[in-house]
């Protein structure tokens, strides 16, 4: 689906740009998806017309990208909609990106 960023994807396949980072958590927006992995950071890719994915602009990603934007802010949770991604820092500090829309 194009949560992957490339169309259509009838049969499982490794998600290209995680390598060995070890996923916690993998959340879905409508067209994009987020990783967390063991170490607290989060990875994106799919479509990002809102800025959904966290990389400061708004381009699609076709590979797992690493936000870093949030290097060095121990994540402990993440979730999507369709045009925002939310964050829960270990501290407990919520970061919040893209467009509602």
């Amino acid at each position: 689906a194009g949560r992957r960023g490339g169309g259509k994807v009838l049969h499982p396949k490794l998600a290209r740009g995680l390598g060995d980072v070890g996923v916690v958590q993998l959340v879905c927006g409508e067209r994009h998806s987020v990783v967390l992995t063991g170490d607290g950071s989060l990875y994106s890719w799919g479509r990002g017309p809102s800025g959904q994915l966290g990389h400061g602009d708004g381009f699609g990603r076709t590979e797992a990208t690493r936000i870093v934007a949030l290097q060095g802010v121990p994540i402990k949770q993440v979730s999507t909609s369709e045009h925002v991604t939310v964050a829960v820092a270990e501290g407990g500090d919520a970061y919040v990106w893209g467009s509602p829309g």
